[in-house]
């Protein structure tokens, strides 16, 4: 039985449930109607079937940054996209986009391939938040020539669904990217299915997340990569604060230093800024180690906690 105010399905947004969702391949067919949906491709330029790759982009050499995505795949024609679900806010994400297309454009070549058999990456971005300064819910971002606007560098291709700008009701949907931003942003308060979502695969992801239908333990797996994300934010709040602290007083005494020279009221605002952005980077690192090793113990997995706090997987087996 629901208890007040829970509905009948899980909330997609949920790391777990996402890669439940579109992360395996027995799932292609939901993932291929959400990439045709987003890049609305009609005709033969429509996604036929996908294969699925592995989500961590461990990096070749020692030293470099290892990323990790929710869906890798690559289609029939040999077109590789990344799809990620952001929830909580980083007025940075579009870099750590670009960041995850170049690895995945990077590592399609083997030593001694030539440059002709890479192929386009074309990254699908669903945020729960607002980045960019426009109304519309859906962006596309290309390469152009500026002078002449023609599209000449196909292989990047970046799609930022902003599912806040999404305020369509049930009555107003007419078309399946319709029924799919839709299903985002209200599926885990619904009660029952609605019968305006008419297509069949956002009606099969609604069943998969339908609760009475995981195990107890998918459930407390479920409930693990939600409370690994909130304590994730929490800790950089923490962090934040901290840094805050830090940079106060730190600012304070650099700023009287300087402000002996410069004056007072220049120098306290240069030193708050330098001890400001010194004091929250080493509250970021300390926090987001911290909290890696309490979700390890809590058995959250490995890369849920990688792509939770930023972590490589050497990182997290240093702790």
């Amino acid at each position: 039985m629901l208890r007040h105010n829970e509905g009948m399905f899980l909330d997609p947004k949920n790391d777990l449930a996402f890669r439940k969702l579109f992360g395996q391949q027995k799932s292609a067919p939901r993932l291929i109607s959400l990439i045709n949906s987003i890049l609305r491709l009609e005709g033969e330029r429509r996604v036929q079937s996908v294969q699925l790759l592995d989500p961590i982009n461990a990096p070749e050499l020692s030293g470099f940054k290892e990323t990790v995505v929710d869906v890798r795949c690559v289609d029939e024609r040999g077109v590789h996209y990344t799809v990620e679900m952001q929830v909580w806010t980083d007025k940075h994400f579009a870099k750590r986009v670009l960041y995850y297309a170049c690895h995945s454009y990077i590592r399609q070549l083997k030593a001694g391939e030539q440059y002709p058999k890479l192929n386009q990456v074309i990254c699908i971005a669903l945020m729960n938040f607002k980045l960019f300064p426009t109304d519309n819910c859906l962006s596309k971002h290309m390469i152009l020539d500026k002078e002449t606007g023609l599209h000449l560098l196909k292989d990047f291709i970046f799609v930022f669904a902003e599912l806040p700008k999404f305020t369509k009701k049930l009555d107003e949907l007419d078309s399946e990217l319709d029924e799919w931003l839709y299903f985002f942003c209200h599926a885990d308060h619904l009660r029952q299915a609605p019968q305006q979502l008419h297509a069949a695969s956002v009606q099969d992801a609604l069943q998969e997340l339908n609760r009475f239908q995981w195990t107890p333990n998918q459930l407390d797996a479920y409930e693990r990569a939600s409370l690994a994300r909130g304590a994730y934010r929490s800790s950089l709040n923490t962090a934040w604060e901290d840094g805050m602290q830090r940079g106060r007083e730190e600012g304070m005494q650099r700023g009287m230093e300087e402000g002996i020279e410069k004056g007072i009221e220049k120098g306290i605002e240069k030193g708050m800024e330098k001890g400001i952005e010194k004091g929250i980077e080493k509250g970021k690192q300390s926090r987001s180690a911290e909290i890696a090793r309490q979700l390890l113990q809590s058995g959250v997995d490995e890369k849920i906690v990688v792509k939770t706090t930023g972590l490589s997987s050497a990182e997290l087996k240093s702790l």
